[in-house]
């Protein structure tokens, strides 16, 4: 009820400041486009979403109040491009798994389920998604057929493994190859 509420509040504010919204999850950031939209409103220049949080949460510690607890974060496969390889991969400390797929693809559709609880439940591994459609960093690691699933560890390159299979099964290639 109070983030429908604050929803409410910040949509009026921010029609009359002319500002955007962006999509919230949380009454935190809610606020903070609120107080960002009320700074345009007044000619000031907004603060960081950041700031302002800091700020909510020391008015509610000046109160006597906690902050609330933020919500958990979950873990999630990250998008890669040519741009992007070398320093979400390459120079990435720890194990790396490199999910080439395609959208056409159907084992890749059914591996992405897979690879997202994979990283959701094991924080310990980064997963990272590459389109071959859209980048030739495939071509330099001999990727002709996909899924295609690459693991690095520390940046090293340590083997690769081909086609859909089960989690279990994905988890038990990946730990051989991280070895």
């Amino acid at each position: 009820m109070k983030k429908r509420i604050l929803a409410i509040i910040l949509a009026v504010v921010t029609t009359l400041s002319g500002s955007m919204v962006a999509l919230a999850d949380t009454n935190e950031e809610l606020l903070a486009q609120y107080y960002a939209a009320l700074a345009k409103m007044n000619g000031q220049a907004p603060a960081s979403n950041e700031d302002l949080l800091a700020q909510y949460y020391a008015a509610l510690a000046k109160q006597g109040k906690s902050a609330p607890k933020a919500p958990a974060t979950v873990n999630k496969p990250v998008i890669a491009n040519d741009d992007t390889f070398e320093a979400e991969v390459l120079n990435a400390p720890g194990i790396v798994i490199v999910d080439f797929y395609a959208d056409w693809c159907g084992p890749c559709k059914r591996m992405k389920p897979v690879m997202e609880k994979i990283a959701k439940d094991h924080p310990e591994y980064k997963i990272v998604e590459v389109n071959v459609d859209y980048n030739y960093v495939a071509s330099k690691y001999g990727v002709s057929s996909i899924p295609n699933f690459h693991v690095f560890k520390d940046g090293k390159h340590k083997g690769n493994f081909i086609g859909s299979s089960s989690e279990a099964s994905t988890l038990q290639k990946i730990k051989q190859l991280a070895k």
